[in-house]
């Protein structure tokens, strides 16, 4: 009994058939390579819209350093109150050996104000924390 044998085997060679399951896997690896750049811009897209909802949610709660100044027992104002801002307050400690008296206070790294202190208390100061140019 012959080996049933498809119609179009017979009048294809073996180099025919090579071409046609390479052309095959190419076509599928073009498909695959379409999928995984869909894919990673979406990921992409997921990933900006992600990092943009969490910068915005940061900036509506207190900084780092206020959460540090918090845990060491800071009780006062965790916003500069000259420029408003969170994010370049560091903390620090003071003592005063003689007298016994100690404290903390956050200070803005921009302007040099203590987070605690009104604006008019430094009216005539110059900021302790200028930046330094770049040359």
């Amino acid at each position: 009994m012959p080996v049933p044998q498809h119609p179009a085997a017979r009048a294809m060679n073996v180099d025919d058939v090579v071409a046609e399951k390479i052309a095959a896997a190419r076509a599928r690896a073009e498909a695959a390579k379409r999928r995984r750049a869909a894919f990673t811009a979406a990921r992409q897209r997921g990933l900006a819209a992600r990092h943009a909802q969490k910068l915005a949610r940061l900036a509506e709660t207190e900084s780092p350093t206020s959460t540090i100044a918090r845990r060491h027992g800071h009780t006062g104002p965790t916003v500069c109150q000259d420029c408003g801002t969170t994010e370049g307050l560091h903390f620090g400690s003071w003592a005063d050996p003689s007298t016994g008296e100690s404290g903390d206070f956050l200070q803005c790294c921009a302007c040099g104000i203590r987070a605690g202190d009104p604006a008019y208390v430094h009216a005539n100061c110059a900021p302790t924390n200028v930046p330094k140019e770049i040359n």
